[in-house]
């Protein structure tokens, strides 16, 4: 049987295998959508903050993708913005909502 935090949070495992992950939107090819992906489940895995995981997956593409590229992570908020054309992703690892996009 869990422990009673396992009833409030989510599980205390570190495992990126056990992040769920559900693309909501995606314009980029896929290399770059999985890279995303990988880059941000080892920080959600390990309950990092969101504003780690934001600035992560920012520099990560900046320096791969040259810049400037902007990301927000959370779990409450409303955005409209516009992108440049094959960079934009929009997905969920467990309950935190990602948005990466190239300015």
């Amino acid at each position: 049987m869990g422990k009673i935090s396992d009833f409030f949070f989510d599980s205390d495992d570190n495992d990126p295998k056990d992040v769920k992950e559900d693309v909501k939107q995606c314009e980029m090819p896929d290399d770059m959508k999985q890279h995303a992906i990988d880059t941000a489940k080892p920080l959600v895995a390990k309950k990092k903050p969101h504003k780690e995981v934001a600035s992560t997956l920012k520099k990560e593409f900046d320096e791969k993708y040259e810049a400037t590229w902007i990301c927000i992570a959370g779990t409450d908020y409303g955005s409209s913005i516009t992108h440049a054309k094959e960079c934009f992703i929009y997905f969920y690892l467990n309950k935190t909502a990602i948005m990466l996009f190239k300015a």
